[in-house]
């Protein structure tokens, strides 16, 4: 979908997935696409069949600390938990101005009246995203 200088219409181009390639892949050997919700669900659900742990080496040979993302339960939750409090509306809401400062900086570093990639890396978001405050 990204690869057009035409926008494509993301409702037609999943109806269009669901009714001739609910599953399939987006390049050969790249990630799967799955696009029909209970496909999604049963995949979400079933661990053993279906994992979220990408890594082709074995777990001895991997470097660094697991990934919340690419884990399975239990390190999934166990994960989860450790970050979730950080997400608490209490918690974000006490950050309201500090999220607001930093939207804003984001937002003024923006190149005006020419395009733009927001996916590139950018210092002015790493640096924003990873104040200890985020997570504390």
């Amino acid at each position: 979908m990204s690869d057009t200088d035409t926008p494509i219409d993301p409702y037609a181009w999943f109806a269009h997935l669901r009714q001739q390639a609910p599953v399939s892949r987006m390049e050969s050997g790249g990630p799967w696409q799955v696009a029909k919700h209970a496909d999604v669900q049963r995949i979400l659900r079933d661990h053993t069949t279906f994992s979220s742990e990408v890594s082709t080496r074995p777990p001895e040979e991997r470097d660094g600390a697991p990934s919340m993302l690419f884990s399975d339960p239990p390190v999934h939750q166990r994960l989860r938990k450790l970050v979730s409090v950080a997400f608490k509306p209490a918690h974000i809401e006490a950050q309201r101005d500090a999220i607001t400062g930093r939207c804003q900086t984001l937002i003024d570093a923006m190149p005006v009246g020419e395009p733009f990639d927001l996916s590139r890396p950018s210092p002015h978001r790493c640096q924003s995203w990873s104040s200890p405050k985020c997570l504390a």
